[in-house]
């Protein structure tokens, strides 16, 4: 391979990644599942470019539209682990989806499903001397399967049954967070939001066991809980990380608020281990949409992890820690 061959290779692969973040972003505050697929359908059109038509199909219709005569339960896509390639749609080991197409096409199907559960099918075509190239479909995987396990959560998210809480804290979970902070932007309601970071915390959990790092979680939850204002809304985000909206507050009281945390946390404990948080504080007015404003205080926890930890910062000014 020559360099310049090598060089546009590193360029489409950076490209790919790149989109496989944004897709991370969008769906992590997509609360409903026509979110999502629009998701789908902007981000696979990103990655293909110009080249072809591409739809996705949901399962309740595969065995409606003219083109698809088998039974869902009978597609291909469904039976194969990773894309269905159709070099022509005129050869004999075609997708029998596709023979119809005049004149004829090239194509690629894939399964936007997880191992429980079956959303339908993305499906491109397009001219058989344009063919999409191994990079390119890789891409397009990884985006189904990154909503496919989205629209799982949603769905679980959405049964009457679901839990709206985190079950080792309390708190809410993120999915509720999420639909919190909707809310707030729905009705219009300015808004900070906090990211609270535990420190090191997988290396706590080495130090001292996983169950003195569930009862540190706990204890966290607790302190934030007891120091934050009835109105806030606080949640659980993942493992480690925590989250807060201060509805009608501002980045600076919200992280006078958050100070009063890192320093109940300083003297709470009992017989859990000492551990610290770093803290992430951004404003509402600070982006134009849910996504930049969460993305605005990972920022500033990052910053306050990387200024020494133990400490609160907010986008744009620092606060100092202990």
């Amino acid at each position: 391979m020559r360099r310049s061959e090598k060089d546009e290779l590193l360029t489409r692969l950076m490209a790919r990644v790149q989109l496989e973040d944004r897709v991370r972003r969008a769906i992590h505050v997509a609360i409903s599942e026509t979110d999502v697929l629009r998701v789908l359908h902007d981000a696979v059109g990103d990655a293909i470019g110009d080249r072809g038509q591409v739809r996705f199909v949901p399962l309740r219709h595969l065995d409606v539209i003219p083109d698809w005569s088998e039974h869902p339960d009978d597609c291909v896509a469904f039976r194969r682990e990773g894309p269905v390639v159709t070099v022509r749609s005129d050869a004999f080991d075609a997708c029998a989806h596709l023979r119809p197409s005049s004149p004829p096409v090239s194509g690629v199907c894939r399964a936007v499903a997880t191992a429980e559960e079956r959303f339908g099918v993305v499906q491109w075509h397009g001219p058989t001397d344009r063919p999409l190239d191994d990079v390119t479909i890789g891409s397009v995987e990884s985006i189904v399967d990154l909503v496919a396990m989205r629209l799982a959560v949603l769905r679980v998210g959405s049964r009457a049954d679901a839990p709206r809480t985190d079950p080792l804290t309390g708190l809410l979970n993120r999915n509720s967070l999420n639909r919190a902070v909707r809310d707030l932007v729905g009705a219009l309601v300015p808004f900070s939001f906090a990211i609270c970071d535990l420190d090191d915390f997988t290396q706590y959990n080495d130090d001292h066991g996983h169950d003195l790092g569930d009862r540190a979680l706990r204890l966290f939850a607790q302190v934030l809980s007891a120091a934050v204002r009835p109105g806030d809304v606080v949640g659980r985000i993942d493992h480690d990380v925590f989250g807060v909206a201060f509805p009608a507050t501002s980045a600076i009281d919200a992280a006078q608020a958050l100070e009063r945390v890192r320093e109940a946390l300083a003297l709470a404990g009992g017989d859990v281990q000492r551990f610290t948080v770093s803290f992430g504080v951004s404003d509402s007015n600070q982006a134009d949409s849910i996504e930049g404003i969460v993305e605005t205080a990972e920022l500033a926890a990052a910053i306050a992890k990387a200024s020494g930890t133990n400490r609160v910062v907010v986008a744009g000014e620092e606060t100092n820690g202990v």
